[in-house]
């Protein structure tokens, strides 16, 4: 079996997008096969590269995608601790960049780590706000074509 554990994330190395979407991809895969640690490895390698380059035009969507792919890898893992804080993260960032379009897929991870620590309220909140904002951005893309 082919070593994909990250190793091969040097950090002295500037990847392309392109190049480091395989890797979250790679990391995709083996969170599809259960092969968690190691999608663990490569997600957390990925955060700390962009977390390196951050400022460069473009990687913070990237950055933020991993924060949301690991809150969904720690879901399933059922580490929900750690899945809350890898969304709740994604969602500031999301937020404060007015990256919207992750923070609906966010909040509804949100609601799924609410209900699994047993907080009905929050859980139906976080899915109440995440159609609402799914709700907002469709009626603006409607709207936009008449701008």
């Amino acid at each position: 079996r082919p070593d994909f554990t990250g190793k091969w994330i040097s950090d002295g190395i500037l990847y392309t997008h392109c190049e480091a979407m395989v890797f979250q991809v790679i990391a995709g895969c083996q969170q599809r096969l259960g092969i968690y640690p190691e999608a663990e490895i490569i997600l957390q390698k990925l955060l700390g590269y962009y977390q390196r380059i951050y400022g460069d035009e473009g990687w913070e969507e990237a950055e933020i995608s991993v924060y949301q792919q690991l809150a969904e890898l720690y879901f399933e893992m059922g580490q929900y601790s750690s899945s809350a804080d890898c969304c709740a993260e994604g969602i500031r960032r999301s937020l404060s960049r007015e990256y919207y379009h992750f923070v609906s897929a966010l909040l509804t991870q949100w609601a799924c780590i609410m209900a699994e620590l047993g907080n009905t309220s929050e859980s139906c909140a976080a899915a109440y706000h995440a159609g609402l904002l799914n709700e907002i951005r469709a009626n603006q893309k409607y709207l936009s074509k008449f701008l």
